[in-house]
């Protein structure tokens, strides 16, 4: 969402809503092969817990996504020259991380 929202280029936006959208059906697909992997009340009760919060969820993505696409490109100010230069290299970096932990933890 935030490179939607710190797009210069009509393309940037959407290439960046696209992998929002890639991004949230993977997880939605990896939640259910957990899902059904899970033998334990407890942890099923959990994952129905996830299910019935993330319909919220996807609503307000959804009207966001809306608001993100009908919004003016963004300026080229210093805030999202900030943004571009020095939070999105680490946030990205933390994303990879978080998802080679994932991995390593599904292959034990």
């Amino acid at each position: 969402m935030r490179d939607a929202i710190l797009a210069a280029s009509a393309k940037e936006r959407e290439g960046a809503l696209a992998r929002l959208q890639q991004g949230r059906e993977r997880s939605v697909e990896l939640m259910d092969q957990a899902g059904r992997l899970t033998d334990d009340a407890s942890r099923a009760q959990a994952f129905d817990r996830v299910k019935a919060l993330s319909a919220a969820d996807q609503k307000a993505t959804d009207d966001i996504v809306q608001l993100v696409r009908n919004a003016p490109l963004g300026q080229d100010g210093a805030l999202l020259m900030f943004l571009r230069e020095s939070v999105v290299q680490p946030s990205n970096q933390v994303g990879s991380a978080m998802s080679e932990l994932t991995s390593a933890f599904e292959a034990h």
